[in-house]
């Protein structure tokens, strides 16, 4: 039998002589790891898929006709890691790696304490591209893409920067941070701060908890309504000059504050928890909501 990790290798007297246990133990233990690449021709605008089921997913463009997915499998023993399949097919132009944790899991009783393994895939894609990564339990990271990008994870933060097109985050826990994007932004955090910036048409930002913040970059113009709202914390809306919108924010606790740079037309209503206004020549709303905390429109 096979003795608890804290007394293998432990000498023990039992009336007489002393016993020694023969169970071998690793005091200090480092992740076993192996890597793998897979690598794909296509053309055009290919669309890739990247999924694990617990670790880190990264992409980054580069200027060839190539889809590089590098695989890093970790785990507290090899036979974890070796259990970790591996799905790569390609159809035409649509590419799919997937790194799969086996239906059951092994126990290894009094050898190893907290068994666990995970999967990193870090992909190189062209530089136009439609992406969908996800994984179960991990940071997403995304860089200088252009096309439709979807970044979920179920617990981790995810960081873009330098993507134009169609951008769609989700985390169940953590924070989302959007840097240099252009186009339509949707972005939900089960509980984290959001952060997004660029030249922005269609934003829709939702936080259960958390600040958010948005900086639309001067040259933004919406091509829709916008709706930014958290259930706990303050929204700070920067807006460049000569920015069409109407304004609609309400908190529930806190107060609405309206740049008087904007010249708008409106007022406050219902103590300060309330502000509508009309910026420019007003063809789309600003929807905000905060559960509680205070709401800043103000000019870059």
């Amino acid at each position: 039998m096979r003795l608890p990790r804290a007394l293998a290798g432990v000498v023990v007297a039992v009336g007489g002589p002393l016993l020694l246990s023969a169970c071998v133990v690793q005091v200090e233990s480092s992740d076993y790891t192996s890597r793998d690449e897979k690598k794909f021709t296509v053309s055009g605008t290919p669309d890739v898929t990247l999924v694990t089921f617990d670790g880190a997913v990264e992409v980054r463009a580069w200027d060839r006709p190539e889809v590089v997915v590098e695989i890093e499998k970790a785990g507290s023993v090899k036979e974890l890691v070796d259990a970790i399949s591996v799905v790569a097919e390609q159809d035409g132009n649509r590419v799919r790696v997937e790194a799969r944790e086996p239906a059951t899991r092994e126990w290894h009783v009094g050898m190893f304490t907290n068994p666990s393994r995970r999967a990193r895939l870090v992909a190189s894609v062209p530089r136009t591209c439609n992406v969908l990564a996800h994984s179960g339990d991990g940071s997403i990271q995304a860089e200088r893409l252009r096309g439709r990008v979807e970044l979920r994870t179920g617990d981790g933060s995810v960081r873009a920067i330098d993507l134009e097109g169609e951008l769609k985050v989700e985390t169940g826990d953590g924070s989302v941070k959007l840097q240099d994007v252009s186009g339509t932004v949707d972005a939900t955090s089960g509980d984290g701060s959001i952060f997004a910036a660029g030249h922005l048409q269609v934003v829709h930002l939702r936080t259960n908890d958390g600040t958010v913040s948005v900086n639309a970059a001067a040259g933004s113009a919406m091509r829709a309504a916008w709706e930014i709202s958290t259930g706990d914390g303050s929204v700070v809306l920067s807006l460049p000059d000569k920015f069409d919108a109407e304004i609609d924010a309400t908190t529930g606790n806190g107060i609405v504050r309206l740049d008087t740079a904007f010249g708008a037309q409106g007022a406050p209503g219902n103590d300060g928890r309330a502000l509508r206004a009309r910026l420019g020549t007003a063809a789309h709303v600003i929807r905000i909501h905060s559960g509680d905390g205070a709401i800043k429109i103000r000019r870059n």
